[in-house]
């Protein structure tokens, strides 16, 4: 086999969007898949899992199956930067000795390559990142992805997730997702793919049709979802049309049982119904479909290497992903060619689109930029920006987090105290206090006197981030102390550094003094919510710099997901006491009334809030134009 450049230096290729393949790389590859046998094309399509952590045998033998064409491309496990970045440029060149192409390399790095290797900092969880709702947040974010995948000698980062997680008890996607409402989610992936591919990496949307709404994890068993065409379409499905208007290049299909694409029980990742009919040809996507990793669980367990290989190209896949028998799956696809079960016409298209991957995503000569082009200082400052803008003032209705007003009183006390199962770095930060400290100034506080507010007392639950499927349940300890201070006369806070889903824990069965906790009870003992998403110290900065300076405007995130009930009643006021000028009032209803009488609109509501209290609430005008309802 002859060597084929695949560069694109013509047009000066480096971290520019959506670079186009020019006519002589297009003849090329062309070329070579004409040339090429049944096991070469074959090889193309097959992905297999590296580990640079690995020893010497491992990596000899990833550089025997490149060399020999077994294997297309890499998908780069466990390991450290360095020994990863040494283990690519071997493979690579074994491979270009034995077949001139070079071999795909890729990536779960989701929020970053710290995913997989070690000494890295990584970026917020991409829920973290939904809590901001800023797509030039989303954008930067999918560019820090791009430039750390590029310095690692990645062609292909398995992101963005755009998975709606709308099951609060799905035990894989959680805090992986970028959220639960579809044009949110939408927004945010669209940018972070068009920053993560600016920078010459592949971006691949997952998992179609949508992984979101399962109670259980594909790695271990094969989830089914039971939607409606109409819901699939409507819900499910969108974030995937959404990114393949935005351009991504590549897409990753699901282990999911789906009745209503396919009712035979056919995984999505080998059903052609799935893979061809609906996402390929109903929706119009002409990248790269890479299956799953095939040696999930969620994938027919009675089925056997070679001949899930298969099944996976008839149902329409380009790239088999984490293949474990390279030479055995290259033999039964050649044999399923030879038998007249897979043509050699659909290699070549599948190959086709391989190919013009390559000669997109990775540089002529393999090579890899240093490793100082990797955006360790750029991410340090983003990092911070995201927790600023992801931290979220749940409720506050009797306004905690505000300073107090219009009072004789000489000073606010606030104590900021971490519990939980992670707290020990959190408590060596500045500013935070012990439990002993608060104690102490309760033990001779009287209410009303000593010419001091209410006490304001902050619990940062301090749930673990070690990944993001972590539960973060509330302990029973953070209950029982938030009642036996509020029961001394204190205010007491709550800031969730976790998955906000933790929170739904406190309602099935859990006891503080004998009395089960509920929602209400919860919302009783608790004033005030904030939820910080990770314990990170930015994430804990960030909100300590709201509560010493009283400013709740630092809070602007909001809550990505639904399935979560924190609906305290809101606080009322007046105009007057709001800071408004009376008259408003009748301004507002001109305005209103004459939209109603010019048609503009059949009826409307008007409802303005300041400082978490409602100033105004009102309705005018019909939902039809003509008849009447009762407000419910």
């Amino acid at each position: 086999m002859w060597p084929v450049t695949l560069a694109l230096l013509s047009f000066g290729w480096g971290p520019a969007e959506f670079t186009e393949m020019n006519a002589y790389v297009s003849r090329s590859y062309e070329r070579w898949i004409a040339s090429a046998t049944v096991e070469d094309l074959a090889g193309q399509m097959i992905m297999v899992a590296g580990y640079s952590r690995q020893g010497e045998s491992h990596l000899q033998q990833l550089a025997t199956w490149a060399e020999a064409g077994q294997i297309g491309g890499i998908i780069w496990m466990q390991g450290g930067p360095g020994r990863q970045r040494h283990a690519i440029v071997r493979t690579q060149a074994a491979a270009m000795r034995g077949t001139g192409l070079p071999l795909l390399n890729a990536q779960d790095a989701e929020w970053g390559a710290s995913m997989r290797l070690d000494s890295l900092e990584r970026l917020p969880w991409p829920l973290t990142l939904g809590a901001t709702r800023d797509p030039e947040l989303a954008r930067a974010y999918g560019k820090s992805l791009g430039q750390e995948s590029r310095a690692l000698g990645i062609h292909v980062n398995f992101s963005p997730v755009v998975d709606l997680n709308t099951n609060p008890a799905n035990p894989i996607i959680g805090q992986r997702s970028l959220g639960s409402d579809v044009d949110q989610v939408n927004r945010m992936a669209s940018n972070e793919l068009w920053g993560l591919q600016s920078q010459g990496v592949m971006a691949c949307a997952k998992h179609f049709p949508g992984h979101g709404d399962t109670d259980s994890d594909s790695h271990k068993t094969l989830p089914t979802l039971n939607h409606s065409l109409e819901t699939l379409r409507n819900r499910e499905m969108r974030p995937f049309e959404n990114a393949i208007h935005s351009g991504v290049g590549a897409i990753m299909v699901a282990h999911l049982n789906i009745p209503a694409l396919d009712p035979t029980g056919t995984p999505a990742s080998i059903s052609k119904p799935i893979v061809t009919y609906w996402l390929r040809d109903s929706l119009g996507f002409q990248g790269l479909i890479f299956t799953d990793a095939l040696n999930m669980k969620g994938l027919a367990q009675d089925l056997t290497p070679g001949e899930i290989e298969i099944q996976a190209i008839e149902a329409g896949n380009d790239v088999l992903l984490f293949v474990a028998d390279p030479k055995a799956a290259v033999k039964a696809i050649a044999r399923a060619v030879e038998s007249g079960r897979l043509t050699r016409a659909q290699l070549e298209e599948h190959v086709g689109r391989i190919l013009e991957a390559k000669a997109k995503y990775v540089p002529d000569d393999g090579a890899i930029p240093s490793l100082s082009e990797a955006p360790l200082p750029e991410r340090k400052a983003l990092n911070a920006s995201m927790y600023a803008a992801a931290a979220t003032l749940v409720y506050d209705p009797d306004s905690m987090v505000s300073r107090t007003s219009g009072s004789s009183v000489i000073e606010d006390v606030v104590f900021m105290v971490p519990m939980g199962e992670a707290q020990a770095e959190a408590a060596r930060l500045p500013g935070m206090d012990h439990i002993e400290e608060v104690d102490a100034f309760l033990a001779s506080y009287r209410p009303g006197q000593d010419g001091f507010t209410k006490p304001r007392i902050w619990i940062f639950h301090t749930a673990s981030s070690a990944n993001p499927w972590k539960s973060a349940k509330l302990p029973s300890a953070v209950l029982a102390q938030a009642q036996a201070w509020k029961a001394k006369g204190a205010e007491v806070g709550l800031v969730h550094l976790g998955n906000p889903y933790g929170l739904r824990s406190f309602a099935r069965g859990q006891a503080v003094m004998g009395e089960p906790i509920t929602n209400q009870t919860f919302l009783d003992l608790f004033s005030a919510l904030i939820f910080g998403y990770e314990n990170v110290p930015d994430a804990i900065r960030s909100i300590q710099g709201a509560l010493e300076s009283f400013r709740p405007e630092m809070l602007p995130g909001r809550i990505p997901v639904s399935g979560l009930n924190f609906n305290p009643a809101l606080p009322v006021t007046t105009m007057g006491e709001a800071g408004f000028q009376t008259d408003l009032i009748q301004n507002i209803d001109a305005i209103v009334q004459e939209g109603l009488r010019k048609g503009a609109y059949p009826g409307c509501q008007v409802f303005l809030l300041r400082h978490g209290k409602v100033v105004l609430d009102r309705a005018g005008g019909t939902l039809d134009g003509t008849h009447g309802v009762e407000p419910s």
